[in-house]
């Protein structure tokens, strides 16, 4: 029986140009090696995206190809991460620019549509601060959220507290940025790919789909870039209160990252070679809404041979 692939999407703001041009690059890739046209999406079995990534994930889910997200991408940053407040107590940026682009990508789906791949968008529930997970309906559990529209699902998952205002559901619940549980999704991913195999077991007859496991899965896991260090300057850090670290994003940065690294650690000494961790090398900090500092890295979105080989032996 074929492997069970997972697609991860990191969170990293307007660094998400970054991972749908990496994207791009890798759909590109796999339909010349296969010698046939197919969104990327299409690939694997579930798709798991976090903010930005929700954002490319549920483009993907939807069966945009990663060309046309990457284009998405290209024309409507500048509109989505454009200020309107400047001041310490309302958010950056507004959110209808964002819903905006959404809708005429997402139209009116709701979870309940999608079924190949599957996909998990992470929230923040902002009353009880617990992770807020809404998925396609892989799961029997997961059927109380189906008939939730996909673009409000994705605005909660990126509405991350002082750059964009928190989202209100049609399940009434106030969503923020999925980033401040899972920034990094992976394991997200791997965990409900465990509890697919559970059900199966209990439904199947198909003694191959009874035996499916942990060495069943492999991950694709796509980040915004590895920065050399993060965009302040630490010395000037040292000694600062809550407004020190909020100012420039600085606390979000420095957790965003952390938290992205440490599940990727976390996922490459369980897989071992059945993950790939797809995050470029960045030569300069590049804070999470600084568009001018993005200019210039589309050479580091290249894929190498060894990633293409790993692509081909566990995707195709």
């Amino acid at each position: 029986m074929k492997s069970f692939r997972i697609l991860s999407l990191d969170g990293g703001g307007a660094r998400g140009l970054l991972s749908a041009r990496l994207l791009s690059n890798m759909e590109k890739q796999l339909n010349e090696i296969s010698g046939n046209e197919m969104p990327l999406g299409r690939r694997f079995d579930l798709i798991v995206g976090t903010s930005t990534g929700a954002i490319l994930a549920a483009g993907l889910a939807s069966g945009m190809t990663a060309s046309c997200l990457f284009r998405q991408y290209q024309c409507h940053l500048e509109e989505i991460f454009s200020p309107v407040s400047l001041s310490w107590w309302r958010a950056k940026y507004q959110t209808e620019p964002l819903r905006k682009v959404l809708a005429s990508m997402l139209k009116n789906q709701k979870l309940e549509k999608l079924s190949q791949p599957h996909l998990c968008i992470v929230a923040v529930d902002a009353q009880t601060g617990r992770p807020r997970l809404y998925k396609s309906g892989y799961l029997l559990r997961n059927k109380p959220r189906l008939n939730l529209k996909l673009v409000d699902v994705v605005l909660g998952s990126a509405a991350a507290p002082t750059y964009f205002p928190l989202v209100k559901g049609e399940d009434d619940v106030y969503m923020a940025d999925g980033g401040l549980c899972a920034n990094n999704p992976a394991m997200v991913g791997v965990i409900d790919a465990l509890e697919i195999f559970k059900e199966e077991r209990s439904v199947s007859k198909d003694e191959a789909a009874k035996q499916r496991g942990l060495n069943d899965v492999v991950v694709v896991s796509v980040g915004t870039g590895v920065q050399p260090g993060l965009p302040y300057s630490v010395s000037k850090k040292e000694k600062a209160g809550k407004l020190g670290w909020i100012k420039k994003g600085a606390l979000f940065e420095m957790m965003f990252m952390a938290q992205s690294d440490l599940v990727a650690q976390q996922l490459k000494l369980l897989l071992g070679e059945r993950q790939l961790r797809l995050n470029p090398i960045l030569p300069r900090p590049v804070p999470l809404d600084n568009l001018k500092a993005l200019q210039g890295l589309g050479g580091l979105l290249d894929l190498n041979r060894e990633q293409v080989q790993w692509l081909r032996r566990f995707i195709l």
